[in-house]
């Protein structure tokens, strides 16, 4: 594997944390965020540059997916406190469009689920899930689908009883959209413990365990063989980065941040650090967490975040397989 460092043409979304990404067509779409602790930015979305800002409003903690050319966007919060101003709307935009605009998804069946913060949302066969994060009453461990070809919303079986209920976790789909990965979070402390959920059998099962973190990246890795680095096998999950010991500000200020990369082989049962080759001229990025990131072409992408000195930053980072 081997880190790129992307150059943002124009403004760019600038400097935030918080904030979602999601990929569609290639391309890498930013959206919400904070540049003070809980307070939104903007309400643009950005395609590496301002691409529409006529919907969800202002907001930080979203989370977003993409099926095909349409973006998902879920939830999300204004307020400072758990649960205040939290969201339980879901809203899409096709960038395919001549004109993209946003649009309230439409529900005939079901109902959403509550609102909230600091989820996690991943596309999988054609379909959005949404998992846990930080509602009215505390933490979730809940899971949901959003069914766009049925515009329907359905509860599936919550994590199972001995996974905490947790915000800042990640939700990570294999390629054959089969099955789901709920990754590590924050439940009053670092989690490492990992779970996946049969798409088809609606049934949980033990994942293999990660180092505890929580507001990290991750992404499925089309690794091949001599990309370097010692991930030598498709369909391992790479994680990147993420808070590791938490700050003593809460989220006003910086905690211990990660720059560690490892990697997951379901298959085989276990985790393993990798070390990525470094850009030529940029090195490697720098420990952070809170920050937003995507698979693209079954590459990792990092935007922005905040670094140890609590800094918003704005930079862009490809994980590649070579």
């Amino acid at each position: 594997m081997r880190w790129h460092r992307l150059t943002v043409a124009g403004d760019g979304p600038g400097p935030r944390s918080s904030h979602a990404a999601a990929a569609a067509g290639g391309a890498l779409f930013v959206y919400g965020g904070e540049l003070q602790p809980r307070v939104p930015v903007d309400a643009a979305l950005f395609e590496l540059f301002e691409l529409a800002d006529d919907g969800p409003g202002p907001r930080v903690a979203a989370g977003m997916a993409a099926v095909g050319s349409k973006i998902y966007l879920f939830g999300g919060r204004t307020g400072v406190e758990m649960g205040e101003g939290a969201r339980d709307d879901l809203w899409e935009l096709d960038t395919a469009a001549p004109s993209p605009s946003w649009r309230i998804s439409p529900c005939t069946r079901g109902a959403p689920p509550p609102a909230r913060s600091y989820h996690a949302v991943a596309a999988a066969a054609g379909r959005v899930y949404v998992f846990g994060g930080c509602g009215a009453g505390g933490r979730l461990r809940d899971l949901w689908r959003y069914d766009p070809r049925e515009a329907a919303w359905e509860e599936m079986p919550a994590a199972p009883e001995g996974a905490l209920p947790r915000g800042g976790a990640a939700l990570v789909a294999s390629p054959e959209g089969d099955a789901l990965f709920v990754l590590g979070g924050f439940s009053g402390r670092e989690l490492g413990d990992c779970h996946a959920f049969d798409t088809a059998a609606r049934a949980w099962r033990p994942a293999p365990e990660i180092p505890p973190r929580s507001v990290f990246g991750a992404a499925v890795h089309a690794c091949g063989g001599g990309g370097g680095g010692g991930c030598r096998h498709a369909g391992h999950v790479v994680l990147f980065g993420g808070e590791v010991d938490p700050s003593t500000q809460g989220h006003a200020g910086a905690g211990g941040f990660s720059a560690e990369v490892h990697c997951i082989d379901p298959k085989r049962g276990d985790t393993h650090a990798v070390t990525p080759a470094p850009d030529a001229a940029a090195g490697a990025p720098c420990a952070r967490g809170w920050f937003a990131s995507a698979s693209v072409g079954g590459s990792l992408v990092v935007c922005g975040g905040v670094d140890t000195a609590n800094v918003r930053l704005d930079d862009v980072w490809v994980l590649a397989h070579a």
